[in-house]
């Protein structure tokens, strides 16, 4: 909302973390509406999600699967996101890259 004032409920807002920059609070709306609308149908428990890399469209897909109930595989090339991944709800996570090099030999 591009506006000098506005007259909402507070509800109607979010705080930004203080970690964040205002560029960087910025892009959170873009990949949380990315991540909402992907689907061309609501999620139903039990079905399963795979989410690849660990960027913010991919964490938001995580978090909305959680809530749908869904089984959550994510994909990530770094061994120190896994815990992250795990942290954050996903049942599964896969190395990419350290999977594909055990295949291989």
């Amino acid at each position: 909302m591009l506006a000098k004032f506005v007259l909402a409920d507070e509800q109607a807002f979010v705080g930004v973390p203080a970690h964040l920059s205002s560029d960087e609070a910025a892009t959170l709306p873009c990949a949380t509406v990315t991540a909402w609308s992907n689907g061309q149908r609501r999620l139903l428990p039990g079905e399963s999600v795979v989410t690849i890399r660990s960027g913010d469209v991919a964490l938001f897909v995580l978090q909305f699967a959680k809530i749908f109930g869904a089984r959550t595989i994510a994909i990530t090339s770094s061994e120190g996101k896994i815990a992250l991944l795990k942290h954050l709800g996903a049942d599964e996570v896969i190395n990419y890259h350290k999977d594909r090099t055990e295949a291989e030999s």
